[in-house]
Order: structure tokens, then C-alpha cells, then sequence
């Protein structure tokens, strides 16, 4: 039973310790969904209760923990966090996180939904969440 409860806490510290933490301007953000909103598509995943709308954007230009700028390679996994200036949060998949006017629209879930929006006006920060996170230098 003990060697089981290691194994357990152990294999949650890799998990929490391999998820690398990315930041992006509210702007920044913006201007890279505007620029790929023509290649949205919807999508119908065999897991998923509902239909969504996916941004489309495989990579992602943002900041990492040592303030270099890197194109952050996304999948299903990728997380997006929008803290908002009243100290409030809102959590997505970043797949999810499409732009219509001044508005970011997410799904904090692909299997029961939960559509959420956010006015680019109102997000203070941006964290983006990878595991096993690919990254390369912009150039």
C-alpha cells in the first residue's frame, strides 16, 4: 500500500512539475487569432457532447519564463488561463478560444461545453499551460 501511495505522488509531481507556463498579451493574443480566423473550422469530435469552434492556430507566439519570445507549438492539451482586472479567472482549452469582434469565446470543457466569454478590454493577463511543451526560437 505504501509503495502504491509513492508511486501515486510521484507520478503527480512529474505531471505538475512537466507543465511549462507561457504568457501572451491580451493584444498579442488578439492579433494572432484575427490573423488566422479565416481558417477556423468546427469541429465534431467523436468524445465530445458539442460541437465547437477551433481557432486553428498550431503554433502560439508568446513569452517564456525566461522573457524569450517563442512560437509554442499547441495540441488538445493546451490550456489558456484570462485573469481579468477585477482578479477573476477563466480557464479553456486554447484550441477553443475563438475571436468575434472585441470578444474571446472559449470552452472551459469538450465534452459538456460550458461556453464562456471574455472582453479582450477586460483580460489583465494571459498564461498559456503546455505539457510536454514544444517550443523554437522566433526568429
Amino acid at each position: 500500500m505504501k509503495l502504491k501511495s509513492i508511486f501515486v505522488i510521484s507520478l503527480l509531481s512529474v505531471v505538475i512539475i512537466s507543465c511549462s507556463k507561457y504568457t501572451i498579451t491580451p493584444t498579442s493574443l488578439q492579433e494572432q487569432l484575427t490573423e488566422e480566423k479565416k481558417d477556423g473550422k468546427n469541429i465534431n469530435a467523436k468524445y465530445s457532447l458539442v460541437k465547437y469552434s477551433s481557432n486553428n492556430l498550431e503554433q502560439v507566439k508568446c513569452i517564456d519564463k525566461n522573457g524569450k519570445e517563442v512560437l509554442l507549438s499547441t495540441d488538445k492539451n493546451t490550456q489558456i488561463i484570462f485573469t481579468k482586472k477585477d482578479g477573476s479567472q477563466t480557464k479553456a482549452y486554447f484550441d477553443t478560444v475563438t475571436l468575434h469582434g472585441d470578444t474571446l469565446f472559449s470552452l472551459a470543457s469538450r465534452i459538456s461545453g460550458g461556453k464562456q466569454t471574455t472582453l479582450v478590454s477586460e483580460v489583465q493577463s494571459i498564461v498559456i499551460t503546455a505539457e510536454a511543451a514544444k517550443t523554437k526560437p522566433v526568429k
